[in-house]
Formats: C-alpha cells, structure tokens, sequence
C-alpha cells in the first residue's frame, strides 16, 4: 500500500489528501450527537436519512459507511447542516469514529464508494 508523505512545512490539510477527486456534498446531521469534529465517519440511518458518527454497535443504518464530514458542527440541540465528502482520499489518522468501531474493518466498504483512507508519514524538513 503506498504511503503519502507531508512535509511540515506544506500547506497540506491533515485530512485530505491529494491524488483522486473528492465529490462534495451536503448532508444533515442528526441532533443529540454534540460537537463533531472534521474527520468525523458518518453513517446514514435508514429512516429519515441523516447522517450520524459510524458506530458498529448502531442498528439503525449509521453503522455502515457513508461520508466524512468536512468541517466540525455542533448538533448538541439541533439537526445541522454541514459539508460532506462522499469521495476522495483521505489521513486515516485524521478519521474519527463512534464507539468501539475499528474504523479498517470499514476499508472495502469506503473503497466500494471511492473513498480511501492512507497512512501519513510526517517528514520534519531540516
């Protein structure tokens, strides 16, 4: 599996990385999950169709893979709008799961909707 490197003085997002097209879009985040932080992996409930935080031990539709969320949003008292990825590559370190969700058994599931997750090695520049 190749590897991305970032150097430290790049002006690289720690989420997004180069090297396949990202498709944008919008999606409403269910309230009652508080404040999500960008990298957050969402699930879509089957009812309804907003999105949650993955979490394996959901059953409600949100523990399958469906976006990631691009800027972090507060949904502690309202459903939220907010932007999504539905496509591109991505830090897997910058990912940010629910529960006890161990975010590689989710790999072929995003790889299936063209969405990749790589390590990143940091590179100090001397």
């Amino acid at each position: 599996m190749p590897l991305n490197t970032q150097t430290s003085d790049s002006p690289v997002d720690n989420l997004v990385l180069s090297g396949f097209p990202m498709y944008r879009y919008f999606g409403t985040l269910v309230t009652g999950q508080g404040v999500l932080a960008k990298g957050t992996v969402l699930g879509k409930i089957t009812t309804g169709g907003k999105l949650k935080m993955l979490d394996d031990a959901s059953s409600d539709g949100s523990e399958t893979y469906y976006a990631i969320l691009l800027e972090d949003r507060d949904t502690t008292s309202a459903d939220r709008e907010a932007p999504i990825a539905l496509t591109g590559v991505f830090n897997k370190d910058s990912l940010v799961v629910g529960g006890v969700t161990d975010i590689e058994t989710h790999r072929a599931s995003m790889r299936a909707l063209s969405t990749y997750m790589e390590d990143v090695i940091d590179v100090t520049v001397i």
